[in-house]
């Protein structure tokens, strides 16, 4: 059985940054290259923390009460853990903007994320790559030849899929509001600008009930106009978002 919390633990807390021989990687944490380099299995990785500071206190003990009231403080420990100093690109004084450098939670959270706004993840990260450099004679050359990059390019990618992670899932710039939109377009008749949603069928392609109950209420109006009448969804999409 997994132990989700010892899991939790490996992602917070301290890495030893050291290699007995070139197969030893406990330098990498419990980390894969496939995360670093593309971001493998970060959505299991994230969930991890999440739960981890919405039912634990930090001695790992179970905390009562409704987990709902934690939910924000939840994501402020995701967001320092993700933190990311800015590019410099960001005008100042724009509140609307997505931001990356979470340094001011630095005061709640030390060990995620330090005074200059550099996160865990990226800490560590460039920690990996900083020991290969140094230590090659205990690295493998298949792993070393991935330092130069991460040193050079990875605070950057990272940036951007810090951004890309806090932009809602059907806000008008992402995938999720395309796919319905070509749909639309794909299946409307001439003579009526209404066009059946077949709902069960999307839940049914996706597996589950998630399409209905979570994606399809957070899409907003601005995009897509729903009708329902005698048991039969119908949607609409606005002329702004037409080509």
């Amino acid at each position: 059985m997994i132990n989700e919390w010892e899991e939790f633990c490996a992602y917070t807390g301290t890495v030893s940054y050291t290699a007995s021989k070139k197969s030893d990687t406990t330098w990498l944490g419990r980390f894969t290259f496939a995360t670093i380099l593309e971001f493998e299995g970060m959505a299991r990785i994230l969930t991890i923390l999440a739960r981890g500071y919405l039912f634990h206190d930090k001695n790992g003990t179970v905390i009562s009460g409704d987990s709902h009231d934690r939910i924000d403080y939840a994501r402020r420990a995701l967001c320092a853990w993700c933190s990311v100093p800015e590019d410099g690109k960001r005008a100042p004084g724009k509140e609307w903007q997505l931001q990356t450098d979470f340094s001011e939670l630095h005061t709640e959270f030390p060990e995620l994320v330090d005074a200059d706004g550099i996160g865990w993840f990226l800490r560590h990260v460039l920690r990996t790559a900083d020991f290969m450099l140094t230590h090659p004679e205990n690295v493998r050359s298949t792993s070393l030849k991935y330092a130069e990059v991460i040193q050079s390019k990875f605070a950057a990618a990272w940036r951007s899929k810090v951004l890309q992670y806090q932009i809602p899932i059907f806000a008008p710039q992402t995938k999720g509001a395309w796919t319905l939109i070509r749909y639309y377009l794909a299946n409307r008749q001439d003579d009526c600008e209404w066009v059946v949603l077949p709902v069960a069928n999307f839940d049914a392609y996706f597996g589950d009930t998630s399409f209905s109950k979570k994606y399809l209420p957070k899409i907003p109006v601005e995009i897509m106009e729903r009708s329902n009448a005698f048991g039969i969804s119908r949607y609409r999409i606005t002329e702004e978002y037409l080509p």
